[in-house]
């Protein structure tokens, strides 16, 4: 089986940049099958790539390589690092990139990378996923590394400050929006557990039904739903949540449950 390298990044696509990288990872393994999963996560958005990550990793073949770069400290004192996860390897800066993955899939090695495949190479302090991440993820990819090759194993990867769901002394859960997706979904940092049978949520003083699905509600409709990520999200039925309310990442949801009585969600 040929080896896969997926690629994340917030580099776009208008630039030579992911085309460069490419060009190193094929020349350190010429068999490789290249993956791009995104190069359209928010330029900077450490928190964005890691919930795309996530969202992600489980789903590829044991031995995939991930090479991940959502990276605003290149150059500075961040380390470089290959994570094993899922029987997979991630190679990505530590500032958090693994940190949301890490909650359901502990990593089960973590190593600093500490040499270069080719110590004659001029590494750019500008470009590290060109110069340092590609030569390694074709490496490791190839066979010729292992993640011990890398460097020596870390215990203290940089974790990802997200914040948790708060619950109200009447029960109800008080959830923030860490994400919106290009629908206008808003998704919410609360899961399944977070809501109890017959439950609703309310969004700016409007209440919404928690249904199954998005046609659970009429078209154009608002709603709230247990989204593919197990987390829950408001949306509106072909339409956007995000547009419709105003939502943006660290706005609140209140989940009720069915015996508060409290329905506009306001704690009074």
């Amino acid at each position: 089986m040929e080896p896969l390298i997926t690629l994340t990044t917030d580099f776009g696509t208008r630039d030579p940049y992911v085309a460069a990288v490419k060009g190193v990872l094929l020349s350190g393994c010429p068999s490789a099958r290249i993956v791009d999963l995104s190069h359209e996560i928010a330029a900077h958005d450490v928190l964005e790539g890691a919930l795309f990550l996530a969202s992600a990793i489980p789903y590829f073949p044991p031995g995939t390589v991930h090479l991940a770069v959502v990276d605003p400290g290149v150059g500075g004192a961040r380390r470089a690092i290959v994570a094993a996860i899922a029987d997979q390897l991630v190679v990505c800066p530590d500032n958090g990139l693994i940190g949301v993955i890490e909650h359901a899939h502990p990593a089960a090695a973590v190593h600093v990378i500490a040499r270069h495949p080719d110590p004659r190479t001029t590494v750019s302090a500008t470009f590290h996923a060109r110069d340092l991440f590609a030569p390694v993820a074709a490496r490791l990819a190839a066979g010729t590394w292992t993640i011990a090759d890398v460097g020596p194993a870390i215990a203290d990867p940089v974790g990802l400050d997200v914040p948790a769901p708060e619950r109200r002394a009447d029960g109800a859960i008080v959830a923030t929006v860490i994400h919106v997706d290009r629908f206008g979904n808003a998704i919410t940092n609360a899961g399944a557990a977070h809501v109890a049978r017959g439950a609703h949520c309310v969004v700016r003083d409007s209440p919404l039904p928690v249904v199954r699905t998005y046609a659970d509600v009429a078209v154009d409709a608002p709603c709230a739903l247990i989204g593919s990520t197990g987390l829950i999200e408001v949306a509106v039925n072909q339409g956007s949540a995000a547009e419709r309310f105003g939502i943006r990442r660290g706005d609140q949801v209140v989940i009720i449950p069915i015996e508060t009585a409290d329905p506009d969600g306001t704690g009074r």
